[in-house]
């Protein structure tokens, strides 16, 4: 991905200054599915790793629910750097693209616009077709974190999503 190298560097240049020392919190779980630990990471002077790292402009933010503790304070540091446009905001795929303009074999973390066109509805997800080639997946299970907004009322109105495009 673009700028990995320079963010693995300026994790390694603030760690050094930190002694190595980090310290742990957690949210709702602690372990993803692949039984890797899930914590923010903060060095010893309180600053938190990843808000450092996002108001570089050299991380996105990715929030998975239920973990969303932090969602507020990364997406302010994001929108600082996204207005700033440095970092991985310089780069125009990390704009936000009309569905319209997207190529046919467009991948890769994205931020798109597009008007919902179509809702359906699975036992498992409700699928947002915004226009004929990109559709959204939002699992039932992360419904409650999109209250009070109910999807159907998405019908015909523009959206922006933003993740990996597949």
């Amino acid at each position: 991905e673009p700028l990995a190298v320079a963010a693995r560097r300026a994790l390694l240049g603030l760690l050094a200054a930190a002694h190595e020392r980090v310290g742990l919190s957690y949210d709702k779980e602690r372990f993803d599915d692949y039984h890797r630990t899930l914590a923010y990471v903060y060095v010893s002077d309180g600053r938190s790793v990843e808000t450092w790292l996002l108001a570089r402009g050299l991380a996105t933010v990715l929030i998975v629910p239920p973990n969303i503790l932090q969602a507020p304070c990364y997406e302010a540091a994001e929108r600082l750097a996204r207005a700033r446009r440095i970092g991985l905001w310089h780069y125009a795929a990390y704009r936000t693209t009309p569905v319209e303009a997207l190529g046919r074999h467009a991948t890769g973390y994205r931020i798109i616009r597009g008007r919902v066109t179509r809702i359906d509805h699975a036992r498992r997800a409700v699928w947002l077709h915004l226009g004929d080639a990109v559709v959204l997946r939002v699992a039932r299970g992360d419904l409650p974190y999109l209250r009070p907004l109910d999807p159907d009322t998405l019908l015909h109105r523009e959206v922006i999503a933003r993740g990996w495009l597949h």
